[in-house]
């Protein structure tokens, strides 16, 4: 009895340790995250990037569904190549794109992505949610990440004995699978919260050394896509979820905002036309292409006759636009470039397809590119 009461006595600490650990280590977590450095965005990996390659000839342009195409088959023609897609642009943002690359880089050759539902009249595609931050210097992007960086290695060095027994606590893989697995089964409602409390766990993970932070951008401006491409090696990602049309077909963004108005946007189309306008005063080539989505997403549209009739008029509008150093590719143009396979949700891919696009645009790039040339010598030896 004596021994048994010796051993209750000296293990009691011990659950009070674990209770109090149990209750207080959230909040410690909590708390953690808010003095944690912002990780920084898309924004800021992309202009990073961006400011390290300063002899860029090629670059294109476009929503999220061009940020797979990489350097790789375009440098092979001797082009330096870069990706300046952003998620969710509008017209207005491809513009600014453009202009921020030419005013900033020697370019000579332009790709453009160009999606149907991009065209209509409804807010916020009217207008750009990037215009302020492309007013920022290029070099305070380089900056505001060394900062980050610069932070990160702080809060290394302040690492102590405690920490190192939190670290212990939550393993390696174990614990980032646990909060991976929770955020991937939270409601929509929260996407935006959750985000950035992820980001700023991944900032936490990073700084106690569980697992390093690496950029989702690529130094040619692609994007990585490193948490698809781990959680379809081990099985985890949900493609009968995120390959459902439904899923995107009811966004407010979708193709479905074309039924408020009936109408392709006037405005998006001037938009174009002055980036065309550009190209062609410079004498710079360009391949605009149609971007992919699943075979069910174009069923879709085609069995609505008023969207069927706008993408028509869509596609029209930019045939309409070609001319020696202008080429537009359509989805007839592209067909058997994408893999209906390779996609991973309604819109976007990885996989063989990303190579078989970017060949087949450097091929047409390279023909236009030619045509174009050819005309500028002419054109100089009429004057």
């Amino acid at each position: 009895m004596t021994h048994n009461h010796i051993d209750s006595i000296s293990s009691a600490p011990l659950r009070w340790a674990a209770i109090l650990l149990f209750i207080g280590l959230p909040w410690i977590i909590i708390l953690l995250l808010k003095l944690v450095p912002d990780i920084p965005d898309e924004f800021h990996e992309k202009m990073e990037a961006f400011g390290r390659r300063p002899h860029l000839d090629t670059v294109v342009v476009g929503d999220s569904r061009v940020m797979r195409l990489s350097e790789n088959h375009f440098r092979t023609r001797g082009w330096s190549f870069f990706n300046m897609g952003f998620s969710g642009l509008s017209p207005d943002d491809v513009e600014m794109s453009l202009h921020f690359a030419l005013a900033n880089r020697p370019i000579r050759r332009v790709i453009i992505g160009v999606s149907f539902e991009n065209m209509t009249q409804s807010f916020p595609f009217e207008f750009s949610r990037y215009r302020d931050r492309y007013e920022k210097p290029l070099g305070s992007y380089v900056e505001d990440n060394r900062r980050v960086n610069d932070a990160t290695k702080i809060e290394k060095k302040k690492k102590n004995k405690s920490m190192d027994k939190v670290k212990n606590l939550v393993s390696n893989n174990k614990f980032q699978e646990v909060a991976d697995i929770a955020l991937a089964k939270a409601d929509s409602f929260f996407n935006k919260r959750i985000r950035g409390s992820s980001s700023n766990l991944h900032m936490l993970l990073s700084i106690w050394g569980i697992k390093p932070l690496h950029p989702n951008i690529l130094p040619d401006g692609a994007i990585a896509y490193r948490h698809i491409h781990e959680d379809i090696k081990n099985g985890r990602y949900n493609f009968q979820r995120n390959r459902n049309v439904d899923r995107y077909w009811t966004r407010k963004d979708s193709e479905v905002r074309y039924l408020e108005r009936g109408t392709l946007s006037e405005s998006s189309k001037d938009v174009y036309r002055r980036i065309f306008s550009t190209l062609k005063l410079r004498g710079i080539p360009a391949v605009v292409f149609e971007t992919g989505k699943l075979p069910e997403y174009q069923q879709r549209i085609d069995s609505d006759p008023l969207l069927n009739r706008l993408q028509g008029e869509w596609r029209n509008f930019y045939h309409d636009q070609q001319n020696s150093c202008l080429r537009f590719l359509d989805s007839k143009s592209l067909e058997g470039v994408y893999d209906p396979n390779d996609f991973f949700d309604a819109t976007h891919f990885i996989g063989l397809t990303e190579h078989h696009l970017a060949v087949k645009i450097a091929t047409e790039l390279s023909s236009v590119e030619s045509g174009c040339f050819s005309k500028s010598i002419r054109r100089s030896a009429r004057k």
